[in-house]
């Protein structure tokens, strides 16, 4: 009996380049979204960093597709992802100045603009969690604000008609 032989099998390198085409898709449909709210206008620093990102993974992309970039991809989707939070805490804070909403809220609102500060000066080069988690804090104080904001505001509303009704039911009797 012949000694069975093993025949090593040849290294298959990994392919990545499937799971990469779907992050691309990600982060394009984030990046998307951050222009519709106005990121390049609103937070033209980080947005242009990400752009720049973006450009230069995508050409790494093309001359190494089987790479592994995940991590680069899902960091670069969560910037894009912060931007558009915080375009829309940008927002709500516009709308709580305009509609005086952050009166007997203003903890909470001053809570927002530092967070909506603090992300402004974190900069391109904060990591896309460390902008998600400052763009969620404003956003969340803004909504808080410009939700109790409208609520109070209807409630004084409100009772602006029924003191109108009672005197005008005076003036009946």
């Amino acid at each position: 009996e012949e000694p069975a032989v093993e025949v090593p099998e040849p290294e298959v390198e990994p392919d990545f380049s499937e799971e990469n085409s779907k992050l691309v898709l990600t982060v394009e449909s984030a990046r998307q979204k951050a222009l519709s709210a106005g990121a390049d206008t609103v937070f033209p620093e980080i947005f242009n960093a990400a752009e720049s990102e973006f450009s230069a993974l995508k050409s790494e992309l093309q001359s190494s597709p089987k790479a592994d970039y995940s991590q680069k991809l899902n960091e670069l989707s969560a910037k894009y992802e912060s931007l558009v939070l915080a375009c829309n805490a940008q927002v709500l804070r516009e709308k709580a100045d305009k509609f005086s909403l952050s009166e007997g809220n203003t903890q909470v609102y001053e809570q927002g603009v530092k967070a909506l500060e603090e992300y402004s000066s974190l900069g391109a080069d904060a990591s896309g969690e460390v902008l998600l988690e400052k763009a969620k804090a404003a956003l969340d104080s803004m909504s808080d604000v410009v939700s109790n904001g409208l609520k109070a505001n209807a409630a004084r509303e409100r009772q602006k008609a029924l003191d109108a009704k009672k005197d005008a039911d005076k003036v009946k009797a």
